[in-house]
């Protein structure tokens, strides 16, 4: 026997072996995890209106999208609103600054919303529609809802703020965020709208018209924007 080999061996883990008491051990175990009761909980009716829910989730996966995490210092623009706040009885907040300024970065180069249309051509749409997701109560349950700003480049920043506090307190299946056509939309089976979605990406225009397909802002731009409008570049 080679010089170490006995202590090698006596080292090495041995599997236990699989006597019928063992067998027993796991049927018995298994036993108990077959009479387990289940989690204490209730079952609870989904609500249909959140299938846009699904339907947003579902059409992302089509995309390539990318994410940027970044850093902002908001101190000068803190400052720039309270201006406005003493010179105006308007009220404006942060979030509609923010578009207001991302709204006009994009007009500013329009290729940023771009649509492709085959394998050589873009769309370029004239105007920079935003969308916002506002928590709403449909059936005591709370729910996302998509509040959209359609040409947010040409209105002035008090005008965002305050169609986002009208898209709060409108009621759904009216006029307004979810209105009466779109909560139809989502009231559909499956097929069915899975049959519109796909039609609809066929075609630019469709991409921006329909239900939950809006053009959504993924960055903000850095550039200080005055709040009654965009600046020009000179």
């Amino acid at each position: 026997m080679p010089f170490g080999a006995s202590e090698t061996a006596e080292r090495e883990p041995t599997l236990p072996q699989a006597n019928f008491n063992r067998l027993r051990l796991i049927w018995s175990q298994l036993l108990d995890q077959l009479k387990m009761p289940p989690a204490p909980g209730r079952i609870v009716i989904y609500p249909r209106i959140r299938n846009f829910v699904r339907d947003v989730l579902a059409e992302g996966r089509r995309k390539n999208i990318a994410h940027l995490t970044f850093e902002a210092d908001i101190g000068p623009m803190r400052e720039r609103l309270a201006e406005h706040r003493r010179r105006s009885a308007e009220p404006v907040s942060i979030t509609s600054y923010v578009a207001k300024s991302f709204a006009c970065a994009i007009e500013e180069d329009k290729r940023m919303q771009a649509y492709r249309l085959g394998k050589s051509r873009l769309v370029l749409f004239d105007d920079v529609d935003l969308v916002f997701m506002i928590e709403r109560e449909w059936e005591n349950e709370p729910i996302p809802v998509f509040s959209i700003v359609r040409a947010a480049q040409r209105k002035a920043t008090h005008e965002i703020h305050r169609e986002l506090q009208m898209a709060k307190e409108a009621p759904l299946g009216t006029d307004g965020p979810m209105n009466a056509l779109e909560m139809q939309f989502f009231l559909l089976p499956s097929f069915l709208r899975r049959v519109f979605w796909f039609l609809c990406g066929e075609t630019p225009t469709g991409s921006r018209t329909s239900p939950g397909r809006r053009w959504s802002a993924r960055w903000a731009c850095s550039r200080r924007v005055p709040a009654s409008g965009c600046r020009s570049r000179r």
